[in-house]
């Protein structure tokens, strides 16, 4: 398991360690997905805007052939105050952009123009 975080420093102990636990668990359900040797590299950004912390997180991650990256930028949508909250975000929308990225198996009838698919039937 090969997880490399940058800018912890920034994040109090007990925020490091939530921080660790869920991105130890969603990167075992994101190896799952990839076969051969996978890497994550998570990157942490706090913002101090009006009273409390906005966290915000990007993750890459490297597999043998491909590179998959999303981010969690501050924003409505996507910052958040809770750093367990904003992982799970961040993570589940990295799962999702693998499974794109993975997907082969295209329908018949994606495969062609569908102006195409009419002329042949009228």
């Amino acid at each position: 398991m090969k997880i490399e975080y940058s800018n912890l420093k920034c994040l109090s102990d007990a925020d490091q360690i939530k921080l660790k636990s869920v991105i130890e668990g969603g990167y075992k359900k994101l190896s799952k997905q990839i076969s051969g040797n996978t890497s994550l590299q998570v990157r942490v950004k706090v913002s101090d805007k009006g009273k409390a912390k906005r966290y915000s997180l990007y993750l890459s991650m490297n597999a043998e052939n491909k590179i998959f990256k999303t981010k969690n930028s501050d924003s409505e949508k996507y910052g958040d105050y809770d750093i367990t909250k904003a992982a799970h975000k961040i993570i589940n929308h990295l799962t999702n952009e693998i499974s794109k990225g993975l997907r082969n198996d295209v329908p018949e009838w994606k495969k062609h123009n569908i102006k195409k698919l009419f002329n042949r039937f009228f």
